[in-house]
């Protein structure tokens, strides 16, 4: 692969395309960067482990609420149409109500600032 990126073939077949080219790379910060993304703060992305429990605990709830009322409208339809879908309305749920909303019910954990931080004062100790 380093020869390939290195090679004087790859250098004058990427001059030859540049003119065609907006980017040519683009990082993505998280695995969950569409969903945890925040306009007043770009460099304060809460680390994935704590997206993931986000992301773990909005899915459960949305899985188990179409088990219970999705479920019974979709045993009708062929197995793989009945589980397209619950995955298209399960992520445009999280996408557009649920992961917004924990983002908001859970910043203080996401982005914790020291005013957030819980005070513990020892008794007699002021």
């Amino acid at each position: 692969m380093n020869a390939w990126l290195e090679s004087d073939a790859r250098r004058i077949a990427l001059r030859e395309v540049e003119s065609f080219i907006d980017q040519r790379e683009q990082q993505v910060a998280t695995a969950f960067s569409g969903w945890f993304t925040f306009g007043d703060a770009p460099g304060k992305i809460p680390p994935n482990w704590k997206q993931a429990m986000v992301v773990l605990l909005t899915l459960f709830l949305v899985v188990m609420l179409e088990l219970l009322y999705l479920s019974s409208l979709l045993q009708s339809l062929n197995l793989s149409v009945a589980t397209f879908i619950g995955n298209l309305l399960s992520v445009a749920a999280l996408t557009w109500m649920v992961v917004p909303w924990a983002n908001r019910a859970f910043d203080w954990w996401l982005r914790p600032t020291p005013n957030d931080s819980p005070r513990i004062e020892a008794p007699g100790l002021r």
